[in-house]
């Protein structure tokens, strides 16, 4: 059986804040891992996404050529609702 060695203070209690920094370092470490890989695979998903989006908007039939227009258009429309 081996023997560990356990990090202590000078009167020979364990040294508790130097294993809760150690983990808190080895979690943090752990995280910044795990978040870098996912990152690469959502900002492909998000790229993905935005093409879709802008093929829609420019595939799509019976776009006004005037926008601002089609806006005052609606508004108008929802003062005459309310």
């Amino acid at each position: 059986m081996h023997a560990t060695a356990v990090r202590r203070h000078r009167d020979g209690s364990i040294d508790y804040d130097f294993y809760r920094a150690r983990a808190k370092a080895l979690h943090a470490q752990a995280m910044r891992d795990f978040f870098a890989k996912r990152s690469l695979s959502k900002m492909a998903v998000i790229a993905a996404a935005t093409l879709i989006a802008a093929a829609a908007i420019v595939i799509a039939p019976g776009r006004s050529k005037n926008v601002s227009n089609d806006i005052g258009e609606s508004l108008e429309a929802l003062s005459e609702i309310r």
